[in-house]
């Protein structure tokens, strides 16, 4: 009897491993998708998921996207709620940059730019829910015609400078 119990036992445990990439982590749900940008996959950058401020306590997570994919495993990824998306992409400009290195010497290196607008950069105005199941997101982000700034610092919330 009891080894038909231990039998059960490991089956219904085999059944929910086979079922975990959609399960929870800790109320936490994986994440993945695809980022075209400007018509081709994103070579390589950052792609990350900040909570909306709706009042609930939600969590934030980001990732690595690599020849247009990018996978958050539930162990690290969202609870439930609306985020923003936030891209983070750069490129050489063509430009050449002299730096110090701090014992009188100087190298060269290239400049980097973004060509991520606005409304999918810092400022983002992108919005996805995360639902309680694997969640896959497919993003088609223009390209800026001319490199984008980063937004200048505000100062820290509650006053201050």
């Amino acid at each position: 009897m009891k080894i038909r119990v231990l039998f059960q036992i490991a089956f219904a445990f085999l059944c929910l491993a086979a079922l975990g990439c959609d399960a929870g982590v800790d109320g936490r749900y994986p994440i993945s998708g695809t980022v075209q940008f400007g018509g081709e996959p994103l070579s390589n950058g950052q792609i990350s998921f900040q909570p909306t401020g709706g009042g609930t306590a939600l969590s934030s997570s980001a990732a690595q996207v690599i020849k247009g994919k990018f996978e958050i495993p539930a162990s690290k990824g969202l609870v439930p709620g609306e985020y923003s998306v936030v891209l983070i992409a750069e490129e050489p400009s063509g430009q050449k940059l002299q730096g110090s290195d701090g014992e009188g010497g100087t190298f060269e290196y290239d400049e980097m730019v973004s060509y991520v607008p606005e409304d999918w950069g810092r400022l983002s105005k992108q919005k996805v829910t995360i639902e309680p199941k694997k969640n896959v997101f497919d993003f088609d982000v223009p390209r800026a015609d001319a490199p984008v700034a980063e937004p200048e610092a505000t100062g820290r919330p509650g006053g201050g400078a």
